[in-house]
């Protein structure tokens, strides 16, 4: 940029890590820089090939689709704190696990659509922390970890594989409403309801605490975690 609010600033400031595949993409004079900003904001599709990548910064874009190759061997680094922006849509690709979570203490700006994703963070799958009013959806997801979903949003879980293992915590922490349609739970579904939040699951409404037990070992680890008797 020539000029930042009056002052003189030519040149620019980039970064590319060492090791890491990208793309700089360099406007010539501040209309350019004006035009192509404005393109890069609204409506932009990122694809992935095979490969491990990290995630850009979606904070204050809207529109943006970011979408993996169709066999899955894309893989995005976990992240912490990172907001996803408004209307994104990330397709076809794995969050990979840092420690022990794939997404912890995500925010959005809006809706948010995931298909075809996985979440291999076996501590947290997908925690949101601010969902600022918008509707979060996941098409044919799996997850590995359980969930935290944050009071001020919707949540729409629709086909997607539940294979949290670890039956001593809930699967998923409902704060408002979250709907799953068609979903399975590979050993164990518990959800905790706050009160006044519901989950509505194939369209029976449910506003309390409710544990299903698909198998002896998520059997015995729940009666484990809750002192059971017999």
């Amino acid at each position: 940029l020539s000029g930042i609010n009056g002052e003189l600033r030519p040149g620019i400031v980039h970064r590319i890590d060492k090791d890491t595949s990208g793309l700089l993409a360099v406007a010539k004079n501040d209309l350019a820089h004006t035009v192509l900003a404005s393109q890069l904001k609204d409506g932009v599709t990122l694809y992935l090939m095979e490969g491990e990548f990290t995630l850009p910064s979606l904070s204050g874009l809207e529109g943006v689709t970011i979408e993996g190759a169709a066999d899955g061997s894309t893989k995005l680094n976990a992240v912490n704190s990172f907001n996803f922006g408004e209307n994104t849509v990330i397709k076809n690709v794995t969050f990979k696990t840092s420690g022990s979570n794939s997404v912890r203490y995500g925010i959005t700006s809006g809706d948010v659509v995931y298909e075809n994703c996985v979440f291999e963070g076996k501590q947290y799958g997908y925690h949101v922390d601010n969902a600022n009013g918008g509707t979060i959806t996941f098409n044919n997801c799996t997850f590995y970890g359980r969930n935290a979903l944050a009071s001020n949003g919707t949540y729409v879980f629709n086909n997607c594989t539940f294979k949290y293992t670890y039956s001593n915590y809930n699967t998923t922490n409902i704060y408002s409403e979250a709907t799953f349609n068609n979903c399975a739970w590979d050993s164990k579904l518990e959800l905790y309801i706050e009160a006044g939040a519901k989950a509505i699951i194939d369209g029976e409404v449910i506003t309390q605490r409710v544990v299903f037990i698909s198998d002896a070992r998520a059997l015995e680890s729940f009666q484990q975690s809750v002192n059971w008797k017999n």
